[in-house]
């Protein structure tokens, strides 16, 4: 998810998903980390507003890396001035723009951000008892090590979970009958001998030369003749091999199957 931020800021910023939790609002609100910056955003054409929960201390080293610094903190308990909310939005396009790429939905999804708030307090995207889905992610950035949380109301999440419910049932179904046609072995035949042949069927030559043809003589293949040996199973050509050695025997090795 942090792939193309990494790349918009020229530094390592790395993500990984650490939990995801269902609770109410009033219990996210209640138990929400201060400080906080927490960027509103819409998707469309999903409903309600979701919260991106940037760490302040994440905050502070991306804008310092995004106005050309090294990407350190100096002061971490200050509060973000206007031009690093500013730039903390940007990051935050990036950021949910890869996230919604990461759904492969059928509809084209669009990520719009709608301002900030730094109280959780204060929020009023959902009522108090609405559930909300948090992923948690661990955010690294040099020697910065803090979260990154998506809030998302079920009315967002939940056409994006069934979506990718019936994706899977669709391609288990698939798979299932995919399975169902493949053609099953009988056991009686398990002793049948099956006369397997290796041939080059390929080679001419003109009759009056087979006249002369004695022991010693070479037979002419083409270059390529060890690379397309002809593999037939009772006189029936099914494979096509290359002409090679597998411990210390002479051996073909299978390389295209023709099913004639």
């Amino acid at each position: 998810m942090a792939a193309r931020l990494s790349l918009f800021v020229r530094a390592e910023f790395s993500m990984e998903l650490e939990e995801v939790s269902t609770m109410t609002f009033q219990k996210y609100t209640d138990n929400a980390p201060t400080p906080c910056h927490l960027v509103l955003f819409k998707v469309e054409p999903l409903q309600g507003i979701g919260v991106l929960d940037f760490a302040p201390s994440l905050g502070l080293v991306l804008t310092d890396r995004m106005l050309g610094g090294v990407g350190a903190m100096v002061d971490p308990d200050r509060p973000l001035r206007e031009v690093e909310q500013s730039l903390i939005d940007q990051a935050s396009r990036i950021l949910l723009q890869e996230w919604v790429e990461n759904w492969k939905t059928r509809e084209l999804l669009l990520p719009r951000l709608l301002g900030f708030e730094n109280n959780p307090k204060f929020l009023t995207i959902c009522d108090p008892d609405e559930e909300v889905k948090v992923l948690k992610y661990t955010a690294t950035m040099g020697d910065v090590f803090d979260r990154v949380q998506l809030v998302l109301p079920v009315k967002m999440s939940e056409p994006l979970i069934q979506q990718l419910t019936a994706d899977t049932d669709v391609k288990k179904k698939d798979a299932a009958s995919k399975k169902s046609l493949m053609p099953t072995w009988n056991t009686a035949y398990d002793g049948v001998k099956l006369h397997v042949s290796a041939v080059w069927d390929d080679v001419e030559m003109l009759s009056r030369d087979l006249l002369n043809f004695k022991v010693g003589d070479f037979l002419p293949l083409k270059s390529d003749s060890f690379d397309r040996v002809e593999v037939r199973l009772a006189d029936r050509p099914k494979f096509i091999g290359r002409l090679g050695s597998a411990a210390k025997r002479s051996a073909v090795e299978i390389t295209k199957y023709i099913g004639k």
